[in-house]
């Protein structure tokens, strides 16, 4: 059964429980001459000694007030007895009564660091400047890369600076070292918000970033036990060729039986081998060894399509996603481009394949615009673009020595001038706004949502009996478009047609267990919230105009979540800029519809 977010108790969470370094206080208030309403006057000093000063109407302070009692009850046991209760009455002894209440209220919340690092109450104010975004776990970059030690988890933060996002190790060794983990904090935010602690407005979640972090039994065993993590991941490789020759079936039972009980992917790895036939009785092997377990047949374009064309083919089975990957480099393009269409071709003569096709990146960009522009075209075959920013080991060494360098010389971080293509290396939003350039922003930044958006499909499916499903994205690691088509052979961004976060916000209430009984009702309802969503100046698109037009909505609901196609950004995992956050929950998904595994 799902829970809602488990978040830390105070025990768990008192390392940072403590007197917080921030001073506040509200000296006053005025009476904004446009509308009439009154303004309190907050002053605020940071650990580093900067000032800020906010003015703020009560209605704001108080939705923030609400919005940190419902994440932190206990820690906002003292600072509830004297925030001010709404007044029906004004007058100036109310205004000075409301200043000195709110003087006293916010010296008890700035000082207590738990409430004072909250998303919450930062983001409310207006005070991302040097906001840690989560708590988490990463391997110290020289140890790993340069010294050959192994991955030694230590702390590590998540951190803004200059409206950038860093990915901060704190080792005991070499001290605070610094990697660009998002180069716009504003866009960083809009992607995690989600999952960030007492960050998201819904509480559909059964995780956030940071909870590892936050739990010792947890960072314990990881740091004991290797097997942790492993046990952990969503994707279980399953080599099929090893020592030149392909594995026993005996080999596959073992594989599929130590991943029973979870809800792991299972990844097919078929490496070197030639011998399309053998590969294909393997896979039959390892479909009826995995009953109904998602499985990825990740292997090269050419046996995909020799594949495909067996008469008795493996990808004619319903949970086989056939997948291919691509490292890209400059140059490079064209090639891609013709193995692609050669794949697309073949694989599309199967009623109801889905083809994920995965390209990894590395700097300077390659021109990837015929590419999207030309997978976007088969929509109808190509279910999921998975564009992975992946730097190769010279270069990883390259960024590591520079921080080893800035570690051992003492330069300040902000009077670094480094090579921009290691700068950001990592840095999913780079990839995104090269995206936008080579398609003339017909896919922009703004297009692109959280990936946990999809977390919330779970319930509404299977509300609407359309089955189970399992999506665990992590926000941390990348974003999401989702592109429908528009036309016969072209597809838009959905978010250019509705608001996606308006979206998530109004379906995420019809989920909770009082919500609609019926499949019928649900469908209604969430029309009645699709219509809402809509942007006033919105491109037509056939599937939503059934959509709206069909009294109950099923079929076209399905008919929008069968064409629609996912466009993903996110970063490979780096070992050189580990995120425990992002091994545990990386960048895919695994739907069950109705018993048999679906490739949608």
């Amino acid at each position: 059964p799902r829970s809602p977010m488990m978040y830390p108790s105070v025990a768990e969470l008192s390392a940072v429980v403590d007197t917080s370094p921030w001073a506040a206080a509200v000296t006053g208030s005025q009476k904004v001459s446009k509308g009439g309403f009154v303004e309190y006057t907050l002053h605020l000093r940071s650990p580093k000694g900067t000032d800020f000063v906010r003015s703020l109407r009560y209605s704001k302070l108080r939705q923030i007030h609400k919005d940190l009692m419902k994440m932190f009850p206990r820690a906002m046991k003292d600072a509830n007895d004297v925030f001010p209760g709404k007044s029906w009455v004004g007058g100036t002894s109310v205004i000075r009564d409301r200043v000195s209440a709110l003087d006293r209220y916010f010296k008890i919340v700035f000082g207590l660091r738990i409430l004072a690092e909250s998303i919450v109450l930062r983001v409310g104010l207006g005070l991302m400047e040097g906001m840690v975004w989560y708590r988490t776990l990463s391997s110290c970059p020289i140890a790993t890369i340069l010294d050959r030690k192994g991955i030694r988890w230590v702390p590590a933060t998540i951190e803004e600076n200059g409206g950038k996002v860093y990915l901060v190790t704190h080792s005991q060794e070499y001290g605070a070292l610094r990697t660009l983990y998002c180069e716009s904090a504003e866009f960083f935010y809009r992607m995690t918000r989600r999952q960030l602690y007492c960050g998201a407005k819904t509480r559909y979640c059964d995780r956030w970033l940071g909870m590892i972090a936050s739990s010792n039994h947890m960072i314990d065993k990881i740091r004991s036990d290797a097997a942790t993590v492993r046990q952990r991941c969503s994707i279980v490789d399953a080599p099929l060729f090893e020592g030149g020759r392909l594995v026993s079936d005996s080999k596959i039972d073992q594989i599929c039986a130590s991943v029973a009980g979870t809800e792991m992917i299972l990844r097919a790895q078929t490496k070197t081998c030639t011998d399309v036939v053998q590969i294909n009785e393997k896979l039959h092997h390892l479909v009826q060894a995995a009953k109904s377990r998602a499985i990825i047949a990740d292997m090269p374009h050419d046996r995909l399509i020799e594949l495909s064309q067996l008469e008795n083919s493996v990808m004619l089975k319903r949970c086989i996603t056939p997948a291919v990957t691509y490292f890209l480099r400059a140059g490079e393009e064209l090639q891609c481009h013709r193995e692609l269409v050669q794949t697309i071709s073949a694989l599309s003569q199967i009623t109801g394949i889905d083809l994920h096709v995965s390209i990894h990146l590395e700097r300077p960009w390659p021109d990837i615009g015929i590419l999207l522009e030309m997978l976007r075209k088969h929509h109808d075959t190509v279910r999921v673009i998975r564009l992975v920013i992946s730097r190769p080991r010279q270069v990883m060494i390259d960024c590591v020595q520079e921080l080893q360098r800035r570690a051992t010389d003492g330069t300040p971080h902000r009077e670094m001038t480094p090579d921009p293509n290691l700068e950001s290396s990592v840095d999913f939003f780079a990839l995104v706004q090269h995206i936008a350039t080579v398609t003339e922003n017909d896919i922009s930044p703004d297009d692109f949502v959280a990936p946990s958006c999809c977390t919330l499909l779970e319930p509404l499916l299977e509300k609407m009996n359309y089955g189970q499903f399992k999506i665990r994205p992590c926000d941390a690691t990348g974003a999401m478009a989702i592109l429908v088509p528009s036309r016969a052979s072209e597809n838009v961004s959905l978010n250019k047609v509705v608001d996606i976060e308006v979206l998530m916000d109004g379906l995420e209430p019809l989920c909770h267990p009082d919500g609609p009984k019926t499949s019928l009702g649900m469908a209604a309802l969430a029309k009645k919230v699709l219509k809402e969503a809509l942007r006033p100046k919105h491109e037509r698109i056939e599937v939503v105009d059934e959509l709206l037009a069909d009294a109950a909505g099923t079929a076209s609901i399905v008919k929008l979540l069968g064409r629609s196609q996912i466009l993903l950004v996110h970063r490979a995992i780096d070992l050189a800029a580990l995120d425990i956050e992002h091994i545990l929950s990386p960048v895919e998904y695994s739907p069950v519809v109705q018993g048999v595994v679906s490739n949608t």
